[in-house]
């Protein structure tokens, strides 16, 4: 049986529904604490909490797989409340395999972040070393570590994605900046550019992760792995694309005011770097499909239709 945990999440209610009922035996659960997708066609999402040996001890019951997305994730989150996020993030994983091992589990597959590598360098591989500069990315690179350990210790295989920011229409929402700032600028919100604008992401649609790992469950793919667009993109050029977009499709000009940045700590990369994605391309056969005008139309069409039938 696969587990899927976080499955009310913007990626695990997305997995779900994309592979189900391919794979018929699907266990999907949540402590419900960010997502809220209750039901994933046939498949009903579970209340249950990784911090909870007890509900770990059910949930883990005839699993050989688990798809470990259940996460406190974001760096304002993890800073604000880092007792919690240690407690989900390490003591949650350090439960699932421990009682995993007791029952038989073969492999976990768990999303790391790009925010591993801190201030990354113009080309970043699987092999650059790791130096994170906030406890999110302090965190992501302490989990890595448990879940490789299980290998080492219980024979437990693991897949690990390091993925960069996600972006697209979900079966949820998603707290990422080109989804809020869609709905931004359908409230009538100008955009509002902190700093320079040049900061630059690596974005990835959420579509082609949820891709990524359908394919991985078909094989029995095991490592480490980047999962992202292969291409930064600076915040100026995301905002010019959506005002290009909310220009075309809804006739409307996007006010895009600039402020001064105030609060330290944060991590901005300002030049240019490239998020090495060649290796799970070679290996799976990964490629980014999804683009940010494509996923940007998609949000605006999307929301044009969920007013309509909130009208009628």
């Amino acid at each position: 049986m696969l587990l899927v945990t976080g499955a009310a999440g913007y990626v695990g209610s997305m997995l779900v529904h994309e592979i189900y009922p391919e794979i018929r035996e699907v266990r999907a659960i949540d402590d419900f604490s960010e997502g809220h997708v209750r039901q994933i066609k046939d498949v009903h999402v579970e209340r249950m909490d990784i911090t909870d040996i007890e509900d770990v001890e059910k949930m883990m019951e005839g699993v050989d797989t688990v798809v470990h997305l259940a996460a406190i994730t974001g760096i304002q989150i993890c800073e604000r409340e880092p007792s919690r996020a240690a407690e989900v993030n390490l003591t949650g994983v350090k439960h699932i395999i421990d009682v995993g091992a007791r029952k038989n589990l073969q492999r976990i597959i768990f999303p790391s972040s790009f925010a591993v590598y801190g201030n990354p360098p113009e080309q970043i591989t699987e092999d650059t070393p790791t130096a994170p500069v906030n406890y999110y990315g302090i965190l992501k690179r302490a989990t890595e570590d448990i879940v490789r350990a299980a290998e080492q210790v219980y024979g437990i295989k693991s897949l690990i994605f390091r993925q960069s920011n996600l972006f697209g229409k979900g079966l949820c929402r998603k707290r990422s900046l080109i989804n809020a700032s869609v709905n931004k600028i359908l409230s009538g919100s100008p955009l509002t550019v902190i700093g320079s604008g040049e900061q630059v992401r690596d974005f990835v649609h959420v579509r082609d992760v949820v891709w990524a790992y359908t394919r991985a469950l078909q094989t029995n793919l095991t490592g480490l792995y980047h999962l992202g667009a292969g291409v930064s993109t600076s915040v100026n050029d995301v905002f010019k694309t959506i005002a290009t977009v909310a220009k075309d499709m809804l006739g409307i000009d996007v006010q895009i005011v600039h402020k001064e940045r105030r609060v330290q700590g944060r991590q901005e990369v300002e030049a240019a770097f490239r998020f090495d994605v060649s290796k799970l391309a070679g290996d799976l056969g990964y490629r980014p499909r999804h683009s940010i005008e494509d996923a940007v139309r998609e949000l605006i069409a999307d929301a044009a239709d969920a007013t309509v039938i909130s009208d009628q």
